[in-house]
């Protein structure tokens, strides 16, 4: 992956918050959506990250996007 790739992250749960935070820290540009609990959220903006609201804005961000969600229901949603 080159360093000029835009990376969106879905799902800044307990296993994705650390994933995104890793990907910040390398320096890649972040697009992050969270769900219900604001703190990751804030956390990650506060370290740079882009917040969007939907999961059209994460894609229209990024070159892709990774997800880290419960399970097939969350994924089609």
């Amino acid at each position: 992956m080159s360093e000029s790739e835009r990376i969106g992250f879905i799902g800044l749960g307990l296993m994705g918050l650390g994933m995104a935070k890793n990907i910040l820290e390398k320096g890649y540009p972040l697009t992050v959506m969270g769900n219900r609990i604001r703190a990751p959220v804030e956390d990650m903006v506060g370290r740079g990250a882009t917040e969007a609201r939907s999961a059209r804005g994460v894609a229209g961000n990024a070159t892709f996007v990774c997800l880290c969600v419960t399970a097939s229901p969350q994924e089609e949603s």
